[in-house]
């Protein structure tokens, strides 16, 4: 499909930051916003927004999900549908157990700070305690230490499904059978943010036994703005309109506020043509790799990330570096030569990201380490072309020491 940015010849490798608006998705919300009515009302206007929406359910239902069950709460963004989630089973246990004890929540020490800084936020108000499970080097969470961390008052587990920064993939269907053979009550949540078109989402095949599932549309192929909240079971819905956003009780009395419907449709649009990837994403990634290594051989794969984990993400990090360099000038000059990457995550510190320094790699690493991710529009000749000037950017650093 080739780059869309408007911007000459910038090859545009970070997908995994935000996405391009596929083309079929702009004319399906071009589409929908002739349908103005307001899809809580009773006039034939907003009976046709509120079918729309329940259109777009099923097609996500069955795109994603593989499934006709379950319920979608929609939401503006990834962070407040992993909040949601996370409030969702702890106001359910609050009402079934006024008198306590604190509920416990287990998550790892990689989440984003979406999911990681909310649960810790909650911990300093008293309301849950919390295990937060440290990954090995591979990026996986140890299923012995999740299975140990278990507590009579666990209620929650809350994973990030496809680790954002490097990659890696946690084995949701297997812990969530292992920890529900010893805990059958615990809710598990994945943030499968970044999982969508890359991995399987499936309610019967990779999140088999998930209860909870964050998709966030900008991630594959959607506007930002657009998200949603799966869930297995349906929950009772509150006397104030919702779990987190109060109000006119939209979404069943689990979230209010009215429904963005071209958003809604656009999403089950995305989830129509950026879904079965897979295969040309590994394409590319490996045309970049084979073209990055033929011009440097100091390159470190962070986590495995080459071999295992998501086929559109590499964590990169390199031998031999200068102290003095950091990812943020990689990444500037590669933007000069027509590349657009990303760091592991913002490197100001130059010491490298948290979720890095969790999967124990070390700083002279994690300072100059590159995330490059592909999407929908590159081309495997982008791919070639990309790794070559990475390669040719690193290298000649390397050279002038």
């Amino acid at each position: 499909m080739g780059n869309k940015l408007g911007k000459g010849d910038l090859l545009y490798f970070d997908a995994n930051g935000t996405t391009q608006v596929h083309p079929e998705v702009q004319k399906a919300i071009c589409d929908a916003l002739q349908h103005y009515g307001n899809p809580s009302t009773s006039s034939s206007l907003g009976k046709t927004s509120k079918a729309l929406i329940a259109s777009s359910t099923a097609t996500i239902l069955k795109n994603v999900f593989d499934t006709d069950a379950g319920n979608l709460i929609y939401t503006s963004c990834g962070t407040e549908s992993n909040q949601l989630a996370i409030q969702l089973v702890l106001q359910s246990y609050q009402s079934s157990h006024p008198e306590g004890p604190i509920p416990h929540i287990l998550t790892s020490t990689i989440e984003h700070p979406a999911t990681i800084n909310y649960l810790r936020h909650l911990e300093s108000l008293n309301q849950i305690t919390l295990t937060c499970v440290r990954p090995s080097s591979s990026g996986q969470v140890p299923l012995p230490t999740l299975l140990s961390s278990l507590k009579p008052t666990t209620i929650l587990l809350t994973l990030i499904y496809a680790q954002n920064e490097t990659g890696s993939i946690q084995p949701l269907s297997e812990i969530s059978s292992l920890l529900k053979s010893t805990s059958p009550h615990l809710k598990i949540h994945a943030d499968a943010s970044q999982a969508v078109g890359k991995v399987s989402c499936t309610v019967s095949g990779g999140l088999s036994g998930v209860d909870l599932i964050t998709i966030t549309g900008h991630k594959f192929g959607s506007p930002k703005g657009i998200s949603l909240l799966y869930t297995s079971t349906t929950y009772p819905p509150t006397s104030s309109g919702g779990y987190i956003l109060k109000g006119g009780g939209q979404m069943n009395g689990l979230r209010s506020g009215t429904e963005n419907v071209p958003y809604i449709v656009g999403l089950s649009k995305a989830t129509e043509v950026c879904c079965n990837l897979e295969k040309e994403y590994n394409s590319i990634m490996v045309n970049f790799k084979n073209s990055l290594t033929s011009e440097i051989d100091k390159v470190v794969f962070n986590c495995n990330s080459d071999e295992e984990g998501l086929v559109n993400t590499l964590s990169i990090g390199f031998d031999d570096i200068p102290k003095k360099i950091t990812s943020s000038y990689i990444i500037s000059l590669c933007e000069k030569n027509g590349l657009i990457i990303a760091a592991g995550s913002a490197c100001e510190t130059g010491k490298g990201s948290y979720v890095l320094r969790e999967c124990r790699v070390g700083d002279d690493i994690g300072r100059c380490t590159l995330r490059v991710s592909c999407g929908f529009w590159n081309t495997r000749e982008e791919g070639r072309r990309a790794g070559r000037i990475l390669g040719k950017v690193v290298k000649e650093i390397i050279e002038k020491g």
